[in-house]
């Protein structure tokens, strides 16, 4: 049985293998970067793992 509070951060993390992408390469990048985000008027969609996966890829190229 799966604790209440454990469904959004096993998603994240699902998504994040399933996007070919080391969570905890993203979580640790996310939480480095929520307080710029919070502070900037930033839009946090850009954190989800999917969408921080495309921005990561194409600041690289």
């Amino acid at each position: 049985m799966m604790l209440p509070h454990t469904g959004l951060p096993s998603s994240l993390i699902g998504t994040c293998k399933a996007a070919g992408i080391e969570p905890r390469k993203w979580l640790e990048d996310v939480l480095e970067k929520i307080p710029y985000y919070l502070h900037g008027g930033r839009d946090m969609t850009e954190l989800l793992p999917r969408t921080w996966a495309d921005l990561a890829s194409t600041r690289n190229e």
